[in-house]
């Protein structure tokens, strides 16, 4: 029996790292010859679990240094870029809605003066 199996029957949960991930949570959870990754994103009805290996994780940590170094830029939080593009592109929509519903009634008027305009013209004649 390892460490993480003993601390997993005395504990009654498996060893575990979290961190915050924009407004969500990612937590990473030890258990013997595997781990899984959770996510919880608000939002969303079902939380994300990926179950990796213990060669699988030995394998990623080993290639992550590099990739780690070059990242030197600010954080991302890819949800919420997300959430303002979304915004952004409802915003768009509504204006393109109102825009049409205003061309429209436009031109209901301007039919409507054009149907007066040609009666009045009708009534004219007969007159």
């Amino acid at each position: 029996m390892g460490k993480l199996s003993k601390f997993l029957r005395i504990k009654g949960r498996p060893y575990e790292l979290s961190a915050k991930n924009g407004e969500g949570v990612i937590r990473i959870q030890f258990y013997d010859g595997y781990i899984v990754l959770v996510s919880r994103q608000p939002g969303v009805r079902f939380r994300q679990e990926v179950a990796i290996t213990r060669s699988a994780w030995y394998q990623l940590l080993r290639g992550v240094t590099k990739p780690t170094a070059m990242m030197t830029g600010p954080d991302f939080d890819r949800f919420a870029a997300e959430r303002e593009a979304y915004q952004s592109e409802l915003l768009l929509l509504t204006e393109k809605r109102q825009m049409k519903k205003t061309r429209d009634q436009e031109a209901k008027r301007a039919a409507q003066r054009e149907r007066h305009r040609k009666a009045q013209q009708r009534a004219r004649r007969r007159t």
